[in-house]
């Protein structure tokens, strides 16, 4: 699929693609906004895990997911009025609920959408693990700020916090993560 959305029939045309052209068509994919996506394969991935989720079909365990507070900053230029059709796309049965929400949005708001895209993306899984009868999924947002640069409440930012691993970091923890820490490791396990 990613050959052809290249314009390619080659290995070796690919290759000689620059590197503006292959992110082009990477956005393109379905994969554009899921970045760490596995190869289907049949075997480690039988189906697209969205789709797997999507129709109950993947492992009935417990899930937990998160979301950190300033997670997806870098996407929020991404949804506007030109491509929110092809977007919605990714909500399934609840897209036309989707074009909704946004038909009611300013530009400005629309655009800062994808800030919370992770979020709306847990609820979504988390309400089809209800609705398909599955495990619950349990979720949670981290807002902590962290210490040390501007990164604020990054993608990851509450592992650390979860592992109880602050003091292996270069960052200047205060007593307040360190109690943060002691409770969200008390509270998980």
């Amino acid at each position: 699929e990613y050959m052809e959305l290249c314009g390619c029939r080659s290995l070796e045309e690919m290759r000689r693609l620059t590197p503006k052209e292959l992110g082009e068509a990477y956005k393109k994919t379905k994969a554009w906004l899921c970045h760490f996506r596995g190869v289907i394969d049949g075997y480690v991935f039988p189906k697209d895990p969205a789709e797997m989720y999507f129709h109950g079909e993947h492992h009935p365990i417990h899930y937990m997911i998160a979301q950190a507070g300033d997670e997806g900053m870098h996407l929020s230029s991404i949804l506007t009025r030109q491509n929110v059709a092809e977007y919605a796309k990714n909500f399934g049965d609840r897209e036309e609920e989707f074009l909704g929400l946004c038909a009611s949005m300013s530009d400005g708001e629309l655009a800062g959408a994808l800030m919370d895209d992770n979020a709306m993306r847990c609820r979504f899984f988390a309400e089809s693990q209800l609705k398909n009868g599955m495990e619950p999924a349990y979720m949670f947002c981290t807002i902590r700020r962290v210490p040390g640069d501007a990164a604020g409440a990054h993608h990851g930012v509450e592992l650390p916090y979860i592992f109880g691993t602050l003091n292996r970091s270069w960052r200047d923890y205060s007593g307040d993560d360190y109690e943060l820490s002691r409770k969200m490791t008390r509270y998980i396990a």
